[in-house]
């Protein structure tokens, strides 16, 4: 189909104006015409029922390349239901590229990566070979430190890099950056990843000089939140690079510390360019390493496993400070995979355990290769944080989750009234494509790509990536027209 005309909508160009009756005509992958196209003619025409039409919703933080989702058709399926038609990977640490070996060893905790068939290197290599990809949904990516720093030290973790691996580093940043990756991004909590002060901010100056984001990511769980956000600020203006703190999630009990956080971010927004984004759900993802005390981390997964042995003891007292409820559900594994959507409870019960021998035993058929769902996330908080200027949605970690937070975050948004439907728009529309720097997308205007989003009610009736219709009538058709995007 070369041209289709949606009529009858009012339309949300992602500016934050509000919405106005208008007609938009596309033409191949972009928006030809916008207005009142009354004698216009189409090869299809979508009467839109008054319905309201907006850019295609653009996930800044999506976890599909980490679980390797992003090979899969339905995963993305459940994306484009939610009006999600770009998604950008390579945060908290993690990413497909740049790879010295040819392998996605740094995935091995959260997928069975040895089924994927990996033929690059380079981030440009990378940039290729997924450009030949069928893609349901437009894919980015940023390039993950965690990832660089695993293939400099290879097997050799928990040390620190010495001055002929750290000009590596930064030659691998510079280079990932020039070649397409949208940013870096940093986990501050990766045990295994012993990056200094001094080389995040030098990778930060990096990041600025040219152009591009940093995300950085810590443990949900951590106690200090408010400190690490405090120490962010101070990357941010000691570097004035952009940064993107990922996944800033208020943990009930800890509300007090997220508040805190968002405090210091709104007085320091003038001396530094920081934003933060969250999932507007109460599950909180977690790798399952994290439950253990960090005396217990060893440089490989081998010496990892037998210090699970070893000091079963110490650990067994660590998860009962920590494990609260049964109600933790098993996300991903290496293996194992028909434990995937178990509960603790379920997996304790049907073994005669209680809830800590359980975590215990998963910990150890699993491998530590496994991630956690928890719901920890406190939601009131959560949909109170909606209306900073500096927040984003996104769907993180929750890919395998039943949660759906762009759907969510419009449900609340409307029906709660946190804000008006057009600034809901902005929010995952504009104001991520301008953070990124993505060209011609974001926005319903003249010459765009025509990423479109037919919804009423808040429920998705039309997803249109680059033209072509991938939902109908509410319904996928299997039509792969996204594409591989470069900074």
């Amino acid at each position: 189909m070369t041209s289709i005309l949606i009529k009858n909508i009012q339309l949300i160009d992602g500016t934050g104006k509000p919405a106005y009756k208008a007609d938009v005509l596309v033409k191949k992958d972009k928006i030809s015409a916008i207005g009142h196209l009354v004698n216009c003619e189409a090869e299809e025409t979508i009467d839109g029922m008054n319905a309201y039409l907006a850019p295609g919703f653009i996930d800044i933080s999506n976890s599909s390349d980490k679980y390797l989702n992003i090979f899969n058709d339905q995963t993305q399926e459940h994306l484009l239901t939610q009006g999600v038609t770009t998604i950008i990977g390579g945060h908290n640490g993690i990413s497909l590229a740049p790879l010295f070996y040819g392998t996605l060893n740094s995935l091995s905790p959260f997928s069975a990566n040895q089924k994927i068939n990996v033929n690059w290197h380079e981030f440009s290599e990378f940039a290729t070979a997924f450009s030949k990809r069928k893609l349901r949904v437009n894919f980015g990516s940023l390039a993950g430190c965690g990832t660089i720093y695993n293939n400099i030290v290879k097997e050799k973790l928990l040390k620190s890099l010495e001055a002929n691996e750290e000009k590596i580093l930064y030659q691998t940043v510079e280079k990932s950056l020039s070649q397409g990756a949208f940013g870096i991004s940093f986990n501050l909590d990766d045990a295994y990843s012993k990056i200094s002060y001094y080389e995040i901010k030098k990778i930060l100056e990096i990041a600025k000089k040219t152009g591009k984001i940093c995300s950085i990511s810590f443990d949900k769980n951590n106690e200090e939140m408010a400190e690490k956000v405090r120490k962010i600020i101070h990357l941010g203006k000691e570097t004035a690079s952009r940064i993107i703190i990922n996944e800033l999630t208020p943990i009930i009990g800890r509300e007090g510390e997220f508040e805190q956080a968002i405090k210091m971010l709104n007085e320091n927004q003038t001396a530094c360019d920081a934003y933060f984004n969250f999932a507007p759900c109460r599950d909180v993802i977690r790798p399952i390493k994290n439950y253990l005390p960090n005396n217990i981390l060893a440089e490989n997964n081998e010496l990892l496993m037998e210090n699970l042995k070893v000091k079963k003891k110490e650990i067994m007292k660590c998860l009962a400070k920590t494990i609260k409820t049964g109600k933790m559900t098993f996300i991903s594994t290496n293996s194992n995979k028909h434990l995937i959507g178990r509960t603790l409870r379920e997996f304790s019960h049907y073994r005669n355990l209680s809830l800590i021998e359980g975590f215990y035993e998963f910990m150890k058929i699993t491998n530590l290769q496994a991630e956690i769902s928890s719901p920890d996330a406190d939601e009131e908080t959560i949909w109170s944080a909606f209306r900073n200027d500096k927040a984003l949605i996104a769907t993180g970690n929750n890919i395998n989750s039943q949660c759906k937070p762009f759907k969510k975050f419009l449900e609340i948004a409307q029906k709660e009234n946190i804000m008006p439907i057009e600034k809901a728009i902005h929010k995952i529309t504009l104001f991520p494509s301008q953070l990124l720097n993505l060209k011609n997308r974001g926005e319903i205007k003249i010459s765009y790509f025509a990423d479109l989003v037919l919804f009423k009610d808040g429920e998705v009736k039309e997803t249109m990536i680059n033209g072509q219709r991938t939902i109908k009538n509410g319904k996928s058709q299997g039509v792969s027209a996204g594409k591989f995007l470069k900074s």
